[in-house]
């Protein structure tokens, strides 16, 4: 019983952080938007044409569009779990 407890403690603890769910978007945010800003400049021109030239580069652009999409979809599943535990452990309190 007493392991619990203190179990109980430590997860309160990881919780109670002061960490609230919209600063986390926020950088969430920030980061795929640096990410998408960034991004012409990290492909080299040579292998645009080439890929151009082929008919490749939509095969290409779908494969980026699809992580892109799951990457996203997971941040946010993340987020609501978050956000519930949050709401739940500020209900116990």
């Amino acid at each position: 019983m007493k392991l619990k407890n203190e179990q109980k403690k430590v997860d309160l603890h990881l919780l109670n952080n002061n960490w609230s769910t919209q600063p986390k978007l926020m950088n969430v945010k920030f980061i795929l938007t640096s990410f998408l800003i960034s991004l012409p400049w990290l492909v080299k021109a040579e292998s645009l044409d080439f890929l151009r030239s082929t008919g490749k580069i939509y095969s290409v652009v779908v494969v980026i569009l699809i992580l892109f999409i799951l990457i996203s979809a997971y941040l946010i599943r993340l987020d609501r779990k978050i956000r519930t535990l949050e709401e739940k452990n500020n209900n116990e309190s």
